[in-house]
């Protein structure tokens, strides 16, 4: 009967340690599942030539937003 006693404490240990990974693993993938991106900046950097198309190409929803801006600055260094 004690050799049953050990496998069963054995088993019990090994089940809590198994929730406790599962637990952290959970915290840390929580975040990852529930996150969005939000107001990252975006910058360009090239000839005016490229600029200027890199910025033609995004979508019309990112001037609407509040607080939104555009700052074009030219690379040239005369």
């Amino acid at each position: 009967m004690a050799e049953s006693s050990t496998w069963v404490h054995a088993l019990k240990i090994a089940a809590a340690a198994a929730s406790i990974v599962s637990i952290v693993l959970l915290a840390f993938a929580w975040p990852s599942l529930t996150a969005e991106p939000k107001h990252i900046p975006i910058a360009f950097v090239g000839e005016q030539k490229q600029i200027d198309t890199a910025t033609a190409k995004l979508p019309s929803e990112l001037s609407q937003r509040p607080g939104s801006r555009y700052t074009r600055r030219s690379a040239r260094q005369d």
